[in-house]
C-alpha cells in the first residue's frame, strides 16, 4: 500500500512536471512567435533570409567593395546626413542629380558605348584612363562643391585618401598649380583623377547656370516674393482659425515648438520656395508635368469633397498603431534622415548592388535615379507654390472646430478621445508638419519617379533592392523607449511598452518587420505614409503620384539615349 502511495505520488509529480514543462515551452513558443510582427503578414516569407534586410547606412564606405560609385554615394549620403538641418528636398534631389550625373558623365566620356549627358568638352576617348579614379575625381569635386568648409568634409578628405592614394590627394591638395600640372602630365593616376573632375566641372556649370548652386542655394539676388495669404500661427501647434486663417483652402506658416512641450515656437518660412526655377533633366516646361487643377477647395463649392478628404486623415490617425506609426517614420524622411529623395537614391544602390551590377551599370541606375528625383523635386515644388494649399492640421482643427474626434492623442498616449481644434498630426512635435504646402506630395512624386525608373531599368517591378527592414522594440523615432536617467523620461509611460493602440507606452511593443515586395509597392506605401502621418490628403497623394510617372516617362527617355548608341 504505501509503496503504491509512493508510486502515485510520483506518478503525480512528474504529471505536474511535465504540465509544467508543457506550458513553459508553449510560453517560450508563443514568446518566440511574437518576437516580430511582420507587416503585412506576407512578410514573414518574403524575410525569411538576412540577406533580404537593409542595413543602416553606414557611417563609412566598406573598404572591401569594389564599386567605386556605390562606396562614393555612401560618403555623398553621410553628408547629406550630416548637414540636413542646411537643406531641403529639392535641395537634396537637385545634389543627387549633380552628383549622379558627375559620376556617369566621367566614365561616359571615356567609353565607347555611353555618351555623357553634359560633359562634352571631356570627351578625349583616353584609353588608359582609370574609371576607378575618374569617379573619385568626379565625385569629390561634385561633393566639393555642396559641402565646401563644412566640417563633414573631413571624412570626403579621408575616403579621397584611402580610395585614390597618397600620390593623387596630394597632387589634389596642392595649392601649386605648377605642381599640379605637372602631376596630370606625369602621373596617369592623376590624370585620371583630373578626367573626373573635368567632367563634373562642366556639370556643375550646366546646372548652375540657373543661378542656385549644388544643393539648390539661390544667388544673394534672387528675392522670394511669396506672401502667405494666412496669418502665421502664434501658439505652438494651434491655429486660431478666427484670426489667423483668411482662407481654408491656403497654407498657413506654423509655430514650431522649440522643444517638446516649449511654449516658445519659431514661425516656418516657406522652404524652397524658389525651387520651380530650378534647372531640370529632361523637362523643358514644367508647366505640362503640373496637375489638371488644385486640390478640393473649400470656398469653390467643394466643401463636401473637403471635408471628406479631412475625414480620411482622421480616420488614419484613429487607427494608428504600431505597424502603421512606423510606415508613418520609415518614410518621413528615410531611415537614414537622408530625406526622401535620399532614400530613394539608397533603394537604388541597393539594387544595383544586389544584381551584382558592375561599374558602367551601377552608374546608368545611379544616373536614372538621381536625374529623376532632381526633376520631380522641381515640378513638385512647381505645384506647391502655384496652389498654395492647406495642410490637414488647419483642415482639422478649423473645420471641425467644437468637435471631440478619435484621433491619436500625442506623444506615448496611444489613441483616444480629442478635441478636433488642437489636433495633431503624427509627427515630431518639434516638427509638426512641414514648412511648405501640401499639393502635391513631394513624397508621392519623389518615390513614383524613382520607382518607376528602376522598373524601366530593370524591365519589371519586382524589389530588387533588400526588401526587408527590421525595426526594434522601442526604437520609435517620436515615441522611443525612454528610461530613467534619460531626457524625456516619464515613469510608467516612457518605460513601458504600449499593449495596443489605445493604450499608453512606448513604439513599437515588439521589433517589426516592414518589406516590399515591388517598387510600385514602395511607392505606393511612401505616398500613403503621409496619411498615416497625418500631413497629406489623399489628394496631394494621387497627384503627386501621376507626376512622378509622367517625370519618369520623360527622364528615361532621355537618359537611355545616351547609351549603345541610344539603341
Amino acid at each position: 500500500m504505501e509503496g503504491s502511495m509512493r508510486w502515485k505520488a510520483s506518478v503525480g509529480h512528474r504529471r505536474i512536471f511535465c504540465v509544467a514543462l508543457a506550458l513553459f515551452v508553449a510560453l517560450l513558443l508563443a514568446h518566440e512567435g511574437a518576437a516580430e510582427v511582420f507587416f503585412p503578414s506576407k512578410c514573414e516569407s518574403i524575410c525569411s533570409k538576412e540577406d533580404e534586410y537593409e542595413d543602416h547606412l553606414p557611417e563609412h564606405p566598406d573598404p572591401n567593395d569594389d564599386n567605386r560609385a556605390h562606396q562614393w554615394s555612401v560618403v555623398l549620403l553621410n553628408q547629406i546626413r550630416d548637414n540636413q538641418n542646411d537643406l531641403s528636398p529639392p535641395g537634396v534631389s537637385r545634389a543627387l542629380g549633380v552628383f549622379s550625373a558627375c559620376l556617369h558623365d566621367a566614365v561616359a566620356a571615356h567609353s565607347e558605348d555611353m555618351e555623357p549627358a553634359y560633359a562634352f568638352k571631356a570627351v578625349t576617348r583616353d584609353p588608359d584612363a582609370n574609371p576607378s579614379l575618374m569617379i573619385d575625381g568626379a565625385a569629390y569635386h561634385a561633393i566639393g562643391a555642396m559641402f565646401h568648409g563644412k566640417p563633414s568634409m573631413q571624412k570626403v578628405y579621408q575616403f579621397m585618401y584611402e580610395a585614390s592614394g597618397k600620390r593623387v590627394s596630394a597632387f589634389e591638395l596642392s595649392d601649386d598649380l605648377v605642381f599640379q600640372s605637372l602631376g596630370f602630365i606625369e602621373d596617369p593616376e592623376f590624370r585620371s583623377f583630373t578626367y573626373g573632375k573635368q567632367a563634373c566641372g562642366e556639370v556643375l556649370t550646366a546646372f548652375t547656370k540657373d543661378g542656385f548652386d549644388a544643393v539648390g542655394n539661390p544667388a544673394k539676388e534672387f528675392k522670394l516674393t511669396y506672401e502667405p495669404v494666412n496669418k502665421a500661427q502664434e501658439k505652438p501647434g494651434i491655429t486660431n482659425c478666427a484670426e489667423e486663417m483668411k482662407s481654408l483652402d491656403h497654407w498657413q506658416p506654423l509655430c514650431v515648438p522649440d522643444k517638446f512641450l516649449s511654449k516658445q515656437c519659431t514661425v516656418q518660412e516657406l522652404l524652397g520656395g524658389l525651387a520651380p526655377e530650378m534647372n531640370t533633366f529632361a523637362i523643358s516646361d514644367t508647366a505640362d508635368y503640373m496637375p489638371e487643377g488644385p486640390q478640393p477647395l473649400f470656398e469653390d463649392g467643394q466643401e463636401s469633397e473637403w471635408r471628406k478628404q479631412a475625414a480620411e486623415v482622421l480616420k488614419y490617425s484613429a487607427e494608428l498603431n504600431d505597424t502603421s506609426k512606423l510606415t508613418a517614420e520609415h518614410w518621413a524622411d528615410g531611415p537614414d534622415s537622408t530625406f526622401p529623395p535620399g532614400h530613394w537614391f539608397r533603394i537604388a544602390m541597393g539594387a544595383a548592388k544586389k544584381q551584382n551590377l558592375d561599374l558602367k551599370e551601377t552608374l546608368k541606375v545611379l544616373f536614372l535615379v538621381g536625374t529623376a528625383l532632381n526633376d520631380a523635386g522641381v515640378v513638385s515644388w512647381a505645384a506647391k507654390v502655384s496652389f498654395d494649399s492647406v495642410r490637414p492640421l488647419q483642415m482639422i482643427q478649423c473645420g471641425s472646430a467644437g468637435e471631440v474626434v478619435e484621433a491619436w492623442k500625442g506623444p506615448y498616449l496611444g489613441v483616444g478621445k480629442v478635441e478636433a481644434s488642437s489636433w495633431q498630426p503624427y509627427q515630431a512635435t518639434t516638427f509638426v508638419t512641414p514648412p511648405f504646402p501640401g499639393y502635391v506630395s513631394g513624397h508621392s512624386t519623389f518615390s513614383a519617379a524613382g520607382a518607376a525608373v528602376l522598373r524601366d531599368y530593370f524591365g519589371g517591378d519586382s524589389y530588387l533592392a533588400p526588401k526587408c527592414r527590421r525595426i526594434a522594440e522601442g526604437s520609435s523615432l517620436f515615441e522611443g523607449k525612454i528610461v530613467k536617467g534619460q531626457d524625456g523620461y516619464v515613469k510608467n509611460l516612457t518605460d513601458k511598452p504600449n499593449t495596443g493602440s489605445k493604450t499608453t507606452g512606448y513604439v513599437p511593443a515588439q521589433d517589426v518587420v516592414l518589406c516590399w515586395e515591388t517598387f510600385e509597392e514602395g511607392a505606393e506605401d511612401a505616398g500613403i505614409s503621409r496619411l498615416h502621418g497625418g500631413i497629406h490628403i489623399i489628394a496631394d497623394h494621387i497627384e503627386g503620384k501621376k507626376m512622378g510617372h509622367k517625370v519618369a516617362s520623360s527622364v528615361y527617355e532621355k537618359a537611355s539615349a545616351l547609351w549603345n548608341n541610344g539603341q
